[in-house]
């Protein structure tokens, strides 16, 4: 199976550690770390120790193998964000409307064909 994110590790360490019938205390104890973080790990937290997860990976009976792929983020499912064109857009002044941004905070957006209580007022 290809594990894509910390969710798919600690499935794949939680399945194979069942199949061989080890505990989660087990677990913990051949790779010296607490039952607590074990569960952590088959939780899939995504800030857990490597070496220890590499030492999980092993009692497990599990191997890990990194390949190199020619489009990383494609290849994970994920879309490829150009992060400097997000930079270079953010920096860039947006078009704006007519007082938008300039101290017309609370302004009033009433039209012609709605005049303020204060207009109706001195009409009378």
């Amino acid at each position: 199976m290809l594990a894509r994110t910390p969710e798919d590790v600690g499935s794949l360490i939680r399945e194979q550690r069942l199949a061989r019938g080890m505990t989660q205390a087990q677990l913990a104890q051949a790779i010296g770390a607490s039952r607590q973080w074990v569960v952590d790990l088959e939780r899939g937290k995504s800030t857990l120790a490597l070496g220890l997860v590499l030492r999980a990976v092993t009692a497990v009976g599990l191997s890990l193998r990194v390949e190199t792929s020619t489009t990383p983020a494609l290849a994970a499912g994920h879309p490829v964000i150009d992060l400097d064109a997000v930079l270079a857009r953010a920096r860039t002044p947006a078009l704006s409307a007519p007082n938008v941004g300039r101290g017309t905070a609370g302004a009033s957006t009433r039209t012609d064909a709605e005049p303020k209580a204060r207009d109706r007022k001195k009409a009378r």
